[in-house]
């Protein structure tokens, strides 16, 4: 028997696609300069200050006028994807497997709190 419409199926919240998106951002950036043969670590530093920047005073008072609490985890989890790709870029398959249990376990979050916020 096919559920009703809405019901039985999974629709991710905003929230989660904007924290899979952090996470994955933060991710893209690390492996890109290891491809390009730069050191993870200055590449992640630079990262964590370019995104601070950008989140606690572009999205505080330019863009999103967001709270302090959503730009510290819209922060956290670009620095979460920035270290499951270094963590990558060593041992490749524990990487990617922290990745996507990572990913995973905030799907099983978005489920659990129906699309709560992280806030």
């Amino acid at each position: 028997m096919t559920p009703p419409a809405g019901q039985g199926r999974w629709y991710p919240s905003n929230n989660y696609l904007a924290q899979v998106t952090h996470v994955l951002g933060g991710a893209v950036v690390i492996l890109l300069a290891h491809l390009q043969g730069s050191n993870p670590f200055w590449v992640w530093l630079v990262l964590a200050l370019v995104v601070a920047v950008k989140e606690f005073i572009g999205d505080t008072y330019i863009l999103e006028h967001d709270t302090f609490q959503g730009d510290a985890i819209d922060w956290f989890f670009y620095q979460c994807g920035a270290g499951l790709a270094t963590l990558t870029t060593f041992y490749f398959w524990p990487g990617v497997i922290a990745g996507s249990l990572w990913v995973l376990t905030m799907a099983c979050y978005d489920v659990i709190t129906e699309g709560e916020s992280y806030d």
